[in-house]
């Protein structure tokens, strides 16, 4: 009998830590780098979904459900997700939140009137891409060592894919002259890509969608373009598209297109 029970124990035990782990992340592009480094080892959420916009986002009773029974909470951090931390406390998770952006020295934005806060927008930098993944890989072996050789084999995959990725953007920028590298977009979200690869940037509105672009704004940037003939004007995929629209109409040129800015699409 003692035998049987210890037998069970043990059988149950090892069914129990053989469970993936349950993973949430704050928005979908971190939890899709999140994805990449768990590989089977895990299941990852993202509260923020597809489109989904982090900066103004309403979480949900069931965000409270998923997080409470979440084994790790990955977020980007720099104020980027200011609901998080009340959603946590909510929810009565105890674990650890780990922040990707950590070790990450941020650009940083002037505000009138405020203190300079934070660039949240690291992830369109690949060197930054890097570091969260450096983060989230040290934070999936401490929880979960057993696997640690698997998380290695999807992190150095994941490595490559990236010194690939940059390979082949820096060899696309190579092909356009600097002084075409200006373009318009909605929000202030891509001021780390332009550093990296020699662009300059111009949005009407500011590094958070919550604040709505001003008539002075608006000429500004109106007046940019026609000032230095700019082409390239994209819309975003988490923004009103209206204000992109009325500049591409005041100016007559086209939308380019849209950017993946803070969200993945939808599309499988």
């Amino acid at each position: 009998m003692i035998r049987f029970f210890f037998l069970f124990f043990f059988l149950y035990s090892n069914i129990i830590q053989a469970q993936p782990l349950k993973i949430v992340a704050s928005f979908s592009i971190l939890a899709d780098i999140v994805k990449e480094i768990t590989g089977a080892y895990g299941h990852v959420s993202s509260l923020v979904g597809p489109n989904g916009d982090a900066h103004i986002y309403q979480p949900t009773p069931t965000d409270v459900k998923i997080l409470g029974q979440s084994d790790l909470v990955f977020v980007n951090g720099f104020h980027l997700e200011g609901w998080i931390d009340r959603l946590i406390e909510n929810s009565g998770y105890k674990g650890k939140k780990i922040i990707v952006t950590q070790g990450i020295t941020p650009l940083m934005i002037k505000k009138s009137g405020n203190a300079d806060i934070p660039d949240p927008h690291c992830w369109h930098s690949i060197k930054h891409v890097k570091i969260y993944a450096e983060n989230i890989y040290k934070a999936l072996i401490e929880k979960d060592k057993k696997n640690e050789q698997g998380y290695k084999k999807q992190f150095d995959v994941f490595i490559k894919k990236l010194i690939t990725l940059e390979e082949w953007i820096k060899g696309e920028f190579k092909k356009i002259p600097g002084y075409k590298r200006i373009i318009i977009t909605a929000h202030d979200a891509f001021e780390y890509f332009g550093k990296e690869y020699g662009l300059q940037l111009y949005a009407p509105m500011g590094v958070s969608t919550e604040a709505e672009p001003t008539p002075k704004d608006l000429c500004r940037i109106i007046s940019m373009i026609r000032q230095n003939h700019i082409k390239a004007l994209f819309a975003e995929t988490t923004t009103d598209k209206k204000i992109i629209r009325q500049i591409a109409k005041e100016t007559n040129i086209n939308v380019g297109g849209e950017l993946y800015s803070d969200a993945l699409s939808d599309l499988k």
